[in-house]
């Protein structure tokens, strides 16, 4: 099938998507299938499944090209991301309303049209999901454009997030340009940036 996502403020949609029941999970209370997905350059897949209280992913994993982060994000087609992202959450539960698990999201080798320095890093953001909210950590894996940042997600939506970015030492100049655009700077020489 091919599924169009649509909420809030938020549209996408999954150029194909294939799912197989897999019936010995009704052993275990369970109705579940699965699932893989293909969205631009992206791919990924996952056990999904219903018990009479809750809805589960297990195993869920996606990777690929990070330009399909403009088919999720409008805005970043501007930015013209390259690399690879990777996306693991090994079980994610949902009761309606409160959700547990965790996921880790990287971006690895990441480029932009807005700037000549390639790479940029490799970044990895994580999500743990704590009953109505989920806590959210940005951390810099390797590269001269460093990011750091905590926040919190509100179920249903209400995020508030606040980071940092700044240039590794010796390459201040060369990302100046592309720092300017995410925040005002500190005393620090950091740029900040965030949501409230």
């Amino acid at each position: 099938a091919r599924v169009a996502i649509a909420g809030r403020g938020f549209a996408a949609v999954l150029d194909e998507a294939r799912w197989r029941l897999l019936p010995s999970r009704l052993l275990a209370g369970r109705l579940a299938f699965a699932v893989e997905a293909r969205m631009g350059g992206l791919r990924g897949g996952a056990e999904v499944s219903r018990t009479p209280l809750t809805w589960r992913a297990d195993g869920l994993r996606a990777n690929g090209d990070a330009a399909a982060i403009a088919n999720l994000v409008p805005l970043a087609a501007a930015w013209s991301p390259a690399g690879e992202i990777a996306l693991e959450a090994p079980q994610i539960a949902w009761d309606g309303e409160r959700a547990t698990g965790a996921a880790t999201l990287e971006w690895r080798d990441g480029t932009s049209s807005l700037s000549t320095v390639r790479p940029l890093g490799s970044w990895r953001a994580q999500a743990t999901a704590e009953g109505a909210s989920v806590k959210l950590s940005l951390a810099t894996v390797k590269g001269p454009l460093r990011f750091a940042g905590n926040g919190t997600l509100d179920i249903p939506g209400r995020l508030a997030f606040s980071g940092e970015a700044r240039a590794e030492p010796g390459r201040e100049r060369d990302l100046e340009s592309l720092l300017s655009l995410l925040g005002p700077r500190r005393a620090d020489g950091a740029y900040g940036f965030g949501t409230r």
